[in-house]
Protein backbone atom coordinates (compact mmCIF):
# COMPACT_ATOMS: atom_id res chain seq x y z
CA UNK A 1 0.00 0.00 0.00
CA UNK A 2 1.13 3.34 -1.00
CA UNK A 3 1.55 6.10 1.28
CA UNK A 4 -0.45 9.44 1.32
CA UNK A 5 2.22 11.71 -0.20
CA UNK A 6 1.44 15.56 -0.35
CA UNK A 7 4.03 16.39 -2.98
CA UNK A 8 2.78 14.27 -5.54
CA UNK A 9 0.32 16.23 -7.95
CA UNK A 10 -2.41 13.94 -7.90
CA UNK A 11 -2.73 13.29 -3.56
CA UNK A 12 -4.44 9.73 -2.74
CA UNK A 13 -7.87 12.08 -1.83
CA UNK A 14 -7.91 13.24 -5.15
CA UNK A 15 -7.09 16.82 -4.33
CA UNK A 16 -4.80 18.54 -6.93
CA UNK A 17 -2.17 20.85 -3.93
CA UNK A 18 -0.22 22.13 -6.73
CA UNK A 19 -2.97 23.64 -8.43
CA UNK A 20 -3.79 25.16 -4.76
CA UNK A 21 -0.66 26.13 -4.42
CA UNK A 22 -1.08 27.87 -7.81
CA UNK A 23 -4.38 29.84 -6.45
CA UNK A 24 -3.12 30.59 -3.18
CA UNK A 25 -0.16 32.79 -4.65
CA UNK A 26 -2.58 34.33 -7.23
CA UNK A 27 -4.34 35.36 -4.12
CA UNK A 28 -1.12 36.46 -2.40
CA UNK A 29 -0.62 38.18 -5.42
CA UNK A 30 -3.28 40.43 -5.92
CA UNK A 31 -2.92 41.15 -2.22
CA UNK A 32 0.43 42.53 -2.84
CA UNK A 33 -0.88 44.78 -5.61
CA UNK A 34 -4.08 45.97 -3.58
CA UNK A 35 -1.19 46.97 -0.91
CA UNK A 36 0.66 48.97 -3.55
CA UNK A 37 -2.16 50.42 -5.01
CA UNK A 38 -3.37 51.79 -1.64
CA UNK A 39 -0.25 52.96 -0.34
CA UNK A 40 0.75 55.16 -3.60
CA UNK A 41 -2.87 56.31 -3.14
CA UNK A 42 -1.79 57.64 0.78
CA UNK A 43 -0.72 61.60 0.27
CA UNK A 44 -2.45 61.92 -3.29
CA UNK A 45 -5.37 64.52 -3.02
CA UNK A 46 -7.31 61.27 -3.79
CA UNK A 47 -6.42 60.06 -0.38
CA UNK A 48 -6.90 63.66 1.59
CA UNK A 49 -10.52 63.39 -0.19
CA UNK A 50 -10.87 59.84 1.18
CA UNK A 51 -10.28 61.28 4.83
CA UNK A 52 -12.39 64.55 4.17
CA UNK A 53 -14.84 61.93 3.22
CA UNK A 54 -14.12 59.65 6.10
CA UNK A 55 -14.28 62.50 8.61
CA UNK A 56 -10.98 62.14 9.34
CA UNK A 57 -9.48 65.70 8.52
CA UNK A 58 -11.65 68.87 8.53
CA UNK A 59 -10.25 72.90 8.77
CA UNK A 60 -11.53 75.43 10.91
CA UNK A 61 -10.63 79.13 11.47
CA UNK A 62 -8.76 79.63 14.26
CA UNK A 63 -9.86 81.82 17.02
CA UNK A 64 -6.35 82.37 18.21
CA UNK A 65 -4.63 85.42 16.95
CA UNK A 66 -0.70 83.32 16.73
CA UNK A 67 -2.68 81.27 13.68
CA UNK A 68 -4.73 80.98 10.96
CA UNK A 69 -6.19 77.74 10.94
CA UNK A 70 -6.50 74.72 12.64
CA UNK A 71 -6.38 71.39 10.62
CA UNK A 72 -7.71 68.32 12.75
CA UNK A 73 -6.37 64.95 11.70
CA UNK A 74 -7.76 62.01 13.61
CA UNK A 75 -5.09 58.84 13.73
CA UNK A 76 -7.12 56.27 11.89
CA UNK A 77 -4.55 54.08 10.19
CA UNK A 78 -4.53 53.23 6.41
CA UNK A 79 -1.98 51.43 4.05
CA UNK A 80 1.17 53.11 3.46
CA UNK A 81 -0.45 56.69 5.75
CA UNK A 82 0.30 56.61 9.91
CA UNK A 83 -0.95 59.63 11.11
CA UNK A 84 0.70 59.26 14.31
CA UNK A 85 3.42 60.04 12.75
CA UNK A 86 4.93 63.38 12.92
CA UNK A 87 5.99 63.66 9.41
CA UNK A 88 3.19 62.40 8.00
CA UNK A 89 0.65 64.67 9.64
CA UNK A 90 2.49 67.71 8.97
CA UNK A 91 2.92 66.71 5.10
CA UNK A 92 -0.91 66.09 4.96
CA UNK A 93 -1.89 69.23 7.00
CA UNK A 94 0.13 71.14 4.57
CA UNK A 95 -0.91 69.26 1.88
CA UNK A 96 -4.49 69.56 2.73
CA UNK A 97 -4.46 73.42 3.30
CA UNK A 98 -2.34 73.86 -0.15
CA UNK A 99 -5.07 75.76 -1.98
CA UNK A 100 -6.08 78.17 0.66
CA UNK A 101 -2.78 78.65 1.96
CA UNK A 102 0.45 78.35 -0.84
CA UNK A 103 2.52 79.36 1.91
CA UNK A 104 1.56 77.49 4.80
CA UNK A 105 3.69 76.83 8.32
CA UNK A 106 3.14 75.00 10.91
CA UNK A 107 3.24 76.75 14.05
CA UNK A 108 2.18 74.43 16.76
CA UNK A 109 0.35 71.14 17.76
CA UNK A 110 -1.79 69.68 20.19
CA UNK A 111 -2.82 66.40 21.03
CA UNK A 112 -6.16 65.10 21.99
CA UNK A 113 -6.78 61.60 23.21
CA UNK A 114 -10.49 60.65 22.74
CA UNK A 115 -10.23 57.19 23.89
CA UNK A 116 -9.45 53.61 22.59
CA UNK A 117 -10.14 51.64 18.90
CA UNK A 118 -11.77 48.41 19.75
CA UNK A 119 -7.93 46.36 19.58
CA UNK A 120 -7.28 49.13 22.18
CA UNK A 121 -5.10 51.39 20.11
CA UNK A 122 -5.35 54.99 21.64
CA UNK A 123 -7.73 56.96 19.37
CA UNK A 124 -6.41 61.08 19.17
CA UNK A 125 -7.26 63.25 16.72
CA UNK A 126 -4.48 65.98 16.32
CA UNK A 127 -5.14 70.09 15.89
CA UNK A 128 -2.42 71.75 13.51
CA UNK A 129 -2.00 74.53 13.69
CA UNK A 130 -1.40 76.93 10.36
CA UNK A 131 -0.03 80.07 10.13
CA UNK A 132 -0.64 81.44 6.76
CA UNK A 133 2.27 83.90 4.67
Amino acid sequence: MRLFNRSHPQARDGHNYSRRLKGADLRAAFVVLGALVLGGCAGSQEHLRLLEADHAISVTPASAPDHDFVVSIRNLVDVGYDPDDKATRDRTALQFMQAQCPRANIVGETAISTGNYLMGRPAKTYAIKIKCN
